[in-house]
């Protein structure tokens, strides 16, 4: 029996919020998965483009403070720097304050005339987030609209 996780993310129902439960085979995989569930909901991801990467580092306490940290600095460097991503390579590594997440990302410049824009996201909360590490990764949280 194949071991490894299919399926990369589901939106959950919700009355307000967007709801979102992101897999991975470990915690790296699904913190890449909830950011691409998060990108999915703001663009039509098929016409975003890698042509520009950067590295990316944030930092947490424990892992929801941690996804927390990241989900919002994928946000703002969309909304104030206008660039979308589509790719995530991410690296979470313990330290003596918590953990660091250490990211590549890949995407290109938002551009009106090509990218489908959905819906605009205000915010992660904290509300109804859930990090389950055994026997596979799995991340529930909300999304302010």
């Amino acid at each position: 029996m194949n071991s490894k996780i299919k399926k990369k993310y589901i939106f959950l129902d919700h009355k307000t919020d967007a709801f979102i439960e992101s897999y991975g085979d470990d915690i790296n995989e699904a913190f890449e998965n909830a950011t691409l569930a998060m990108m999915d909901l703001m663009i039509d991801l098929d016409s975003i483009d890698i042509v520009y990467e950067e590295s990316i580092s944030v930092v947490g306490e424990d892992y929801e403070k941690l996804l927390y940290n990241w989900l919002e600095s994928i946000l703002l460097k969309s909304c104030i720097d206008q660039v979308l991503f589509k790719s995530f390579h991410v690296k979470i590594s313990e330290n003596t304050n918590g953990f660091i997440l250490n990211s590549t990302v890949c995407g290109e410049k938002l551009n009106y005339n090509k990218h489908k824009l959905k819906i605009e996201i205000k915010s992660p909360t904290y509300h109804e987030m859930k990090i389950i590490l055994k026997p596979h990764a799995i991340i529930r949280y909300l999304l302010d609209l």
